[in-house]
């Protein structure tokens, strides 16, 4: 370490590199599973079907995060109808009452089984790829019916074996992997967005406003 850097220093510069290097392999590491990811969350939305998404930690705020751009918008300049998604971990009552009565294990699968109907997506959230009750709700959306797709670091196969779409970041560092989510969620809400048409829709009322 230079004797001028702080320890904020050496982190900011070690972690950017990281970043950086994990963000410029992504096109040719998760870019066609993106694509199909949308596809399979476009086609459960066109059928009428729902979105529904678990983590636990840093991976539930981004299954928070995810669920509320696509309940909300991703992109302010568009009206479009909700699309519904539902963020597991929100529903906190449910959570600590089955943790408290039975399992933490199947806090999220017991979800997917009241919620999860056939032709709707369940995408699971694990920098480790091996929560327990991560993959607990993936097996359970498999056994229902749901598309599975999964975001992961890694270092282990075992979500993304139990996924019908498993983007990996080539990571297996949590704070790496965790930065590298927010760029995927937003290519996802747009992919979905764009696909859905609303872009495409939102030009031609604005073309259609300025020439009348």
């Amino acid at each position: 370490m230079n004797q001028h850097q702080s320890p904020i220093d050496v982190y900011f510069s070690q972690s950017l590199g990281k970043l950086q290097f994990v963000l410029s392999e992504l096109e040719n590491t998760c870019l066609k599973e993106l694509r199909t990811a949308i596809e399979v969350m476009v086609n459960s939305v066109r059928n009428g079907g729902r979105i529904l998404i678990c983590g636990n930690g840093g991976s539930a705020a981004d299954s928070q995060h995810f669920a509320g751009e696509l309940v909300a918008t991703f992109s302010k300049d568009i009206k479009r109808p909700a699309i519904s998604a539902i963020a597991l971990p929100n529903d906190v009552a449910t959570m600590t009452a089955y943790a408290n009565d039975f399992s933490y294990l199947e806090v999220f699968s017991r979800q997917v089984e009241a919620h999860g109907r056939t032709g709707d997506t369940l995408l699971c959230i694990s920098t480790s790829g091996t929560s327990v009750n991560v993959l607990n709700a993936a097996k359970q959306g498999r056994t229902l019916g749901l598309s599975v797709v999964s975001i992961s670091g890694n270092s282990s196969v075992t979500l993304a074996e139990l996924s019908d779409v498993a983007i990996v970041i080539p990571s297996i560092e949590t704070p790496t992997i965790q930065n590298a989510y927010q760029f995927l969620i937003h290519v996802l809400c747009f992919g979905i967005e764009s696909t859905l048409g609303y872009y495409e829709a939102s030009h031609t009322s604005q073309t259609k406003s300025t020439n009348s």
